[in-house]
């Protein structure tokens, strides 16, 4: 797959083009301070990947193997995308990006811009198999960052037909690395008054609800679309006595889902996901 990469971006340094085993294609972003990396598949344009000073920041669902996937199933972790439907809908779930094959658009590599902030641009375009479940013509530009102790992410859906609109919706469906879920609390979200979706309770027409006063701690099985969310929520685990920022623009939305189930090693993850 790797052949499909413009010749000018496999130049770059920090910027690296690689296969796994499989011959699946990832973008490889290293910091040049080495206390950072990233990997992004362009299967899915997953990002399976940030370590910070060697510590994995993103984590893997226990029933899927990265190193074994055929590219029949999408990515189970990691940072997958939700578009153009988030959940269950007319089409399959979650829609089809994280089933489609990516192209890289663009990459900068700071040995040759300025900064220290190695980026690539993915791209995802209309194919048969997604126009048999969503005919319409679109572009969706998605940049990934890396700085020293940060990773930055934007995501542009761009309609190309301008005598037609089309309404969507999107979520980018991270799931991040914990000691284990009893140690965790989401600070920005379950204050008083708070309105949220309980998916729990219906998945297709989920009830509006009121949360209670307080950080979000997880006990059971939840999902939960929060309204109004704030554009800044704190991860933080008790156990590692650490605390991970998601800051956001344009993202009314925050997801929380945790499914509780041992196959998937759930008490190893939370998803807390922007979302529109």
């Amino acid at each position: 797959m790797l052949e499909q990469i413009p010749s000018s971006f496999k130049e770059c340094k920090q910027v690296r083009f690689e296969e796994d085993r499989q011959g699946f294609a990832y973008v490889h972003l290293v910091h040049s301070s080495g206390v950072s990396e990233a990997k992004i598949y362009l299967f899915g344009g997953n990002i399976v990947s940030w370590k910070v000073d060697g510590a994995e920041v993103l984590a893997m669902r226990g029933d899927f193997d990265l190193l074994s996937m055929d590219g029949t199933k999408p990515i189970s972790g990691g940072v997958p995308h939700c578009f153009p439907q988030f959940g269950p809908g007319e089409m399959q779930q979650h829609g089809f990006a994280r089933n489609m094959m990516w192209t890289v658009c663009d990459a900068k590599d700071t040995c040759k811009t300025r900064g220290d902030a190695p980026s690539v641009t993915i791209k995802l375009l209309p194919t048969e198999y997604s126009r048999e479940m969503w005919n319409h013509k679109f572009e969706v530009l998605y940049k990934v960052t890396l700085m020293e102790a940060d990773l930055h992410t934007s995501l542009l859906v761009i309609n190309q037909q301008a005598s037609e609109e089309f309404a969507f919706s999107t979520a980018l469906h991270s799931y991040f690395a914990v000691s284990n879920i009893a140690n965790v609390e989401i600070e920005g979200l379950g204050r008083e008054g708070q309105k949220y979706l309980d998916k729990v309770e219906d998945a297709k027409n989920p009830p509006e609800k009121l949360a209670e006063d307080g950080a979000l701690g997880l006990t059971s099985f939840t999902d939960r679309v929060y309204l109004d969310a704030p554009p800044e929520l704190r991860v933080v685990d008790t156990e590692q006595g650490s605390a991970l920022k998601i800051s956001s623009t344009n993202w009314p939305e925050a997801v929380v889902w945790n499914p509780f189930q041992e196959k998937m090693n759930s008490e190893t993850f939370i998803c807390v996901e922007n979302a529109v």
